[in-house]
């Protein structure tokens, strides 16, 4: 028979019950810190040119704090990306792996450069777009941070 919690798991959970009322505060403050950090991270160095250069800045704009919140025991927090019109932005993250047909709807045609000439055409055939992870990747680098962090505040806390 296996139990749900070891003796360390034991051990946390009574050290976060005696931090008390200065714990949760504490942790939901460092963790909008967080979020505020990771968010500017996105928007000034992965959509600046690291990852992707920004055109019309809608893509950057939509990054946003998801605040910490407390739900059925748990606290979360977060930061989101790609929404209403940064659509594209998912494109982009996860990348796709066929092409598709891209149609002229409110004109004529499309038009677009290529090496410095303006070509217009009624359709195009976009090919495969390759992933340029800007959120994921940008999870992946921050988390020794976060989690250091986070660690911390529950060491001090109550302190």
């Amino acid at each position: 028979m296996s139990t749900l919690f070891n003796d360390t798991d034991r051990m946390i959970s009574d050290a976060l019950r005696r931090k008390g009322a200065a714990f949760l505060p504490a942790l939901m403050q460092r963790m909008n810190f967080l979020m505020l950090r990771f968010q500017k991270y996105v928007q000034e160095q992965k959509l600046s040119g690291q990852v992707l250069n920004a055109r019309s800045g809608n893509l950057r704009d939509s990054v946003r704090v998801v605040p910490a919140a407390i739900s059925g025991g748990v606290i979360k927090a977060g930061v989101q990306a790609a929404g209403g019109p940064a659509w594209y932005g998912r494109l982009h993250e996860y990348g796709v792996d066929h092409e598709w047909l891209i149609v002229a709807k409110n004109r004529k045609s499309l038009a677009f450069e290529i090496a410095g000439q303006m070509l217009f055409r009624k359709s195009v055939v976009h090919p495969p777009l390759p992933a340029r992870s800007f959120m994921g990747s940008s999870a992946t680098e921050l988390t020794p941070e976060i989690n250091a962090s986070l660690q911390s505040v529950v060491r001090t806390a109550g302190e």
